[in-house]
């Protein structure tokens, strides 16, 4: 979870009077939705994604708030360096936002 969504989440939770009691943190995205797939466990991931992952059969997203989130996203590529006509597209259109 990136930092943006974790103040989200730990201010609605707040405000809420929710106080969640932490027994295991991870940064493994997989293992968590294994522990959701076993009911061992609850996880805040972005709805992006849990679409992606090969468990969405099984599982819902809801929404928690309604503060917007945005993300950073960075094209990178080494200067000289080919680029296949894809490569060339994506950075074009990345330029314009």
């Amino acid at each position: 979870m990136i930092k943006s969504q974790k103040k989200v989440l730990n201010s609605y939770l707040e405000s809420k009077h929710i106080d969640l009691h932490v027994w295991m943190k991870t940064r493994n995205s997989k293992v968590a939705l294994q522990m959701v797939k076993n009911q061992t466990g609850i996880t805040f991931l972005s709805d992006e994604y849990i679409k992606s992952s090969y468990f969405n059969k099984n599982l819902v997203c809801l929404s928690i708030g309604d503060q917007p989130l945005y993300t950073t996203t960075i094209a990178t590529y080494r200067h000289g360096q080919y680029l296949s006509e894809y490569h060339r597209k994506y950075l074009e259109i990345a330029k314009k936002f």
